[in-house]
């Protein structure tokens, strides 16, 4: 299969970048792919904002990191309060040697992308408060209410951020 220019750089610059990821078979584990799935559906008129879901970060997504100049990770967490949300900035981090396994940190995939391209972009953790992580297809009310409010609200800021350029370091 022979691939054009075009087909591996997007002709339209992508600005922002959001990886919702999780397990959506472990009840509030699948916060992270249900705001990407909400804010895919509510930002599908912006070429300049892809929103990927995953079941775990891994290796090879260091290199989509690499087209972003901000990429979002959104994921459950139960060092949150059920239902509420944490953001941090995130900087690359080296792994120790026994941390790296076929599950990555958002900042050991920095690091990676950092390491093989020679660029990493800004980038955020979104942490979801989870109040059940059983076996279940569907959020817990008060995880479902809280995805909802915040697809919504980062809806009108990714919306910003596509239209304005990022610098990637």
């Amino acid at each position: 299969m022979n691939f054009s220019e075009t087909d591996i750089f997007p002709q339209t610059p992508l600005q922002v970048l959001v990886i919702g990821y999780g397990n959506p078979m472990r009840t509030d584990d699948g916060a992270g792919p249900a705001v990407a799935s909400l804010l895919a559906h509510s930002l599908r008129s912006s070429p300049n904002c892809r929103c990927d879901t995953a079941h775990q970060l891994v290796p090879e997504h260091a290199e989509e990191l690499l087209y972003a100049p901000r990429v979002l990770f959104i994921d459950a967490s139960v060092d949150v309060p059920p239902g509420q949300i944490r953001i941090s900035r995130l900087l690359p981090s080296e792994p120790s040697p026994h941390n790296l396994t076929h599950h990555l940190a958002p900042q050991t995939l920095l690091w990676m992308t950092s390491m093989l391209f020679g660029r990493v972009p800004q980038a955020w953790s979104v942490a979801i408060g989870a109040a059940d992580l059983s076996v279940g297809n569907q959020l817990s009310a008060a995880v479902a209410k809280t995805c909802d409010r915040l697809s919504s609200h980062l809806a009108f800021h990714l919306q910003r951020w596509s239209t304005h350029s990022a610098h990637v370091h």
